[in-house]
């Protein structure tokens, strides 16, 4: 056979991986390191492994934003473009692999019900994280809801949807374990289109000064966190980026950094779990 042959099928098999239905059969089923390799084409054979193996991979960056775990999806230029923005002091990038729920992926509202699990911002109060420092499990979120606007403290419910937009932004009161009281710009994006999806994106940016005890330590609009939540075939992908301005002073600079890390794995097992969760509740 010629080489022709041999390009022309090498070119078709890709395009198959590439294709295939977002909540349906496809080849990143079986989790083959070539599969993963090529729907996250950044990753090394070796963290593709681990990826295959954990369902987690993560990393650190100064100065320069990173985007090295990314999967395939149209909206990474949006992370890119807004990290870009503050003077970054450290970042974190992280990249998650868990299964759909059979009841979530075969659902005809399956992207209505993930979106909303990302608005639901008040079940983050309570949430968990291992505090490394002090060597046991730490509440994370003492406080988290919605608020009509970034001068007002009123609780609002949850602000879940019928229809998914394709831009909105939601306004959260949170007070957490490390940094106290804040507000959060929550913005989300859903592309390429609300009616052709193949991303969730959700984009906190803290509006108010963030403190360590009585210490300022990011002014506003100096911290930024993505969380994609990009489905393929029977997976789901969650891919985290944070990135933050503040100065780096001998122990604070450890504790901020464990702190940022701390914070992308939470909010991302807060989502699983929320996932999860509401699988249960329609069957699964």
């Amino acid at each position: 056979m010629s080489k022709s042959y041999f390009a022309m099928l090498t070119a078709f098999q890709a395009l198959l991986l590439f294709v295939s239905p977002a909540f349906g059969q496809s080849s990143d089923q079986a989790g083959s390191v070539e599969s993963i390799r090529y729907f996250v084409p950044g990753l090394s054979a070796a963290e593709a492994e681990k990826l295959a193996a954990d369902g987690n991979i993560e990393t650190t960056y100064e100065k320069q934003v990173e985007t090295r775990f990314a999967p395939r999806f149209s909206g990474i230029d949006r992370i890119q473009q807004d990290l870009s923005q503050i003077k970054l002091v450290y970042g974190i990038e992280a990249l998650y692999r868990v299964p759909i729920p059979e009841s979530i992926r075969t659902n005809p509202d399956s992207w209505k019900i993930l979106y909303n699990i990302s608005r639901s911002i008040s079940t983050l109060k309570g949430i968990e994280y291992y505090s490394a420092s002090r060597q046991r499990m730490r509440i994370f979120y003492l406080k988290s809801h919605a608020i009509p606007n970034p001068k007002s403290r009123e609780a609002l419910p949850d602000p879940l949807v019928s229809s998914v937009p394709e831009n909105s932004t939601v306004y959260a009161f949170q007070e957490d374990s490390s940094f106290g009281s804040y507000v959060m710009q929550v913005n989300y994006n859903v592309g390429p289109t609300p009616s052709d999806p193949n991303y969730l994106l959700m984009s906190l940016t803290n509006l108010t000064t963030m403190y360590y005890s009585i210490i300022p330590i990011i002014d506003p609009k100096n911290f930024r966190m993505h969380l994609a939540i990009v489905p393929h075939g029977n997976m789901l992908y969650i891919y985290g980026n944070s990135g933050v301005d503040t100065f780096t002073i001998g122990f604070l600079k450890d504790h901020i950094n464990k702190s940022f890390t701390n914070r992308l794995k939470a909010i991302s097992d807060w989502y699983v779990a929320q996932m999860n969760a509401k699988a249960r509740e329609l069957g699964n």
